[in-house]
C-alpha cells in the first residue's frame, strides 16, 4: 500500500482525565463512554486517528482468585 498523503495522529495518554460536559455521579463508565464517543467524532471531523490510553478499575467485576 503506497500512501502519498500522511494523516495526523492523536495520542491520549490518559482518558480519564479529560473532563467530559456532564456530571455522572461517580459512574466513570458513562463518563469514559462519552468522551471516546466525543473523541470518535472529532476524529471523523479533522480526518486523524486517534489512540487513546485509559487504566480501568475492573476490581468490582472480578471474581477473587483462588491460589
Amino acid at each position: 500500500m503506497n500512501c502519498q498523503t500522511k494523516k495526523p495522529i492523536l495520542f491520549i495518554d490518559y482518558l480519564t482525565l479529560i473532563r467530559s460536559g456532564e456530571l455522572y455521579g461517580g459512574n466513570s463508565h458513562l463518563q469514559v463512554t462519552e468522551i471516546s464517543k466525543s473523541l470518535k467524532t472529532m476524529a471523523k471531523d479533522f480526518q486523524c486517528s486517534v489512540v487513546c490510553l485509559a487504566q480501568l478499575n475492573r476490581s468490582k467485576n472480578q471474581e477473587p482468585i483462588n491460589t
